[in-house]
């Protein structure tokens, strides 16, 4: 009996909520390097103005989305160009022009909305949407697992990758949640201080840096929760980032083959 495939193909299909989950936090996460990249800039156009005000919000959501959205589609081509230089690397199948599209339009309401997720604390009611894309890849991630678990089943380079992707994906998703705890906690008095770093100059930075801590097995604990939402988060992302470092570093270690030696297997 032949040995069952991979499930990926639900992934790479030109639908927009396939694109919309693999694409969301990672698009959410440019959006916010963007606005922390030009935040001096933005201070100064916003100087006396209320960003509040529909004038003022509508150009600086849309100049963030545009530029996310352009930077997303120009990633997929350039990865489209390597892979038509070097078909056997990481990325089995290079985007097509609709996915490519969609994942622009992706990137585009994801820049225009992280303005928001870190303007009104309206922007908690993302945490659940972000949530649900951790739940579906980790989904994604057992399947996966199922199949490359088997006895005698090396992973592949495009196995590599994707177990890759996934794990991106949910570190990008968790950093995404650590950043909106941190900064709503600081901005408004009605929330609860959620980590123990409140006079940080760069949530994104000490998010990012706190979920690698996290989803590495690190744990330096210079950061930390204080809150019991963020206790429930931390506790959640401690138990998914072990668990899937553990079994990436356990097939890994099985070793890697190409598919074609898989094939004659």
């Amino acid at each position: 009996m032949p040995d069952a495939e991979i499930q990926t193909d639900f992934f790479r299909e030109d639908t927009f909520f396939s694109i919309l989950v693999t694409h969301a936090a990672p698009c959410f996460f440019i959006g916010i390097i963007f606005i922390e990249l030009f935040e001096s800039h933005l201070s100064t156009f916003l100087r006396g103005r209320d960003l509040h005000h529909l004038a003022i919000y509508l150009p600086v959501a849309l100049s963030n989305g545009l530029l996310t959205g352009l930077t997303v589609m120009l990633i997929h081509l350039g990865r489209n160009r390597r892979h038509k230089k070097r078909p056997t690397n990481l990325f089995s199948k290079a985007f097509t022009k609709r996915q490519i599209l969609l994942s622009g339009a992706v990137g585009f309401l994801a820049g225009a909305l992280a303005l928001n997720l870190i303007l009104s604390v309206w922007g908690l009611l993302i945490i659940p949407f972000i949530l649900f894309f951790v739940i579906i890849h980790l989904r994604r991630f057992l399947k996966n697992m199922a199949v490359l678990l088997q006895p005698d089943r090396h992973a592949t380079w495009p196995d590599a990758c994707d177990l890759i992707l996934i794990y991106v994906g949910i570190l990008t998703s968790f950093t995404l949640l650590n950043l909106m705890l941190m900064w709503f906690s600081h901005e408004f008095q009605s929330v609860p201080m959620a980590f123990s770093n409140p006079d940080s100059t760069s949530f994104l930075m000490d998010s990012l840096y706190f979920s690698v801590v996290m989803m590495t097995t690190v744990g330096f604990g210079d950061i930390h929760p204080i809150s019991y939402t963020a206790k429930m988060l931390v506790t959640f992302q401690c138990f998914v980032s072990y668990f899937m470092f553990a079994l990436i570093i356990g097939i890994l270690t099985r070793g890697i083959i190409m598919p074609k030696q898989n094939g004659d297997a």
